[in-house]
């Protein structure tokens, strides 16, 4: 998890994306609006790739506060 939350700053900082993340794996009406970081399963409820056990709250923190240890 650490070293996706690493690779995703690597890459909204290098593409000027919001540091935001949805923080759920789940279908959501409009994400294609949304100016973060999303998982397929947000776009479609088709794609499972991301498990329910993945802790997004640690994921969304590592996000916000750049603090990776």
């Amino acid at each position: 998890m650490l070293s996706t939350a690493e690779l995703c700053i690597k890459i909204v900082n290098k593409h000027n994306i919001e540091k935001k993340s949805v923080g759920h794996n789940t279908l959501i009406n409009g994400i294609e609006n949304h100016g973060g970081i999303v998982s397929r399963s947000n776009y479609n409820n088709d794609f499972t790739d991301v498990s329910p056990a993945f802790n997004f709250d640690r994921f969304v923190n590592y996000i916000k506060n750049e603090q990776f240890v």
